[in-house]
C-alpha cells in the first residue's frame, strides 16, 4: 500500500510514511550534513533529510512545519515530494 504526498509527485511507500514524524528521524543517526539539513534516511528511491533551521532562520512569514524533507529520484533527478518548506 502507498500513500499520496504530492499530486505532482510520486508515491511513498506505507512502510516508509513513519519516517516523515520529525521525531522519528532525530532519533536516527546523520548519514550526511547539507547546507541546512541533515540526511537520516536514504534508499536507492528515496531521501529523508531533517532540516536543522529553526523559526529563526527562516524568518516569521514562513508557517511552522516541515522540519522534514522527503525527495524521491525520477529521472536520474532527486525531486522533492514532501516538505522543505
Amino acid at each position: 500500500m502507498k500513500i499520496q504526498l504530492k499530486q505532482q509527485a510520486g508515491l511513498i511507500p506505507l512502510r516508509l510514511a513513519r519516517l516523515v514524524d520529525e521525531r522519528v528521524l532525530a532519533a536516527m543517526p546523520t548519514l550526511r550534513q547539507g547546507h541546512t539539513a541533515d540526511l537520516k534516511f536514504e534508499t536507492e528511491e528515496f531521501r529523508f533529510w531533517l532540516s536543522r533551521l529553526d523559526r529563526e532562520d527562516m524568518g516569521s512569514d514562513v508557517p511552522d512545519g516541515f522540519p522534514v524533507c522527503v525527495e524521491q529520484l525520477w529521472d536520474n533527478a532527486w525531486v522533492t515530494i514532501y516538505g522543505g518548506g
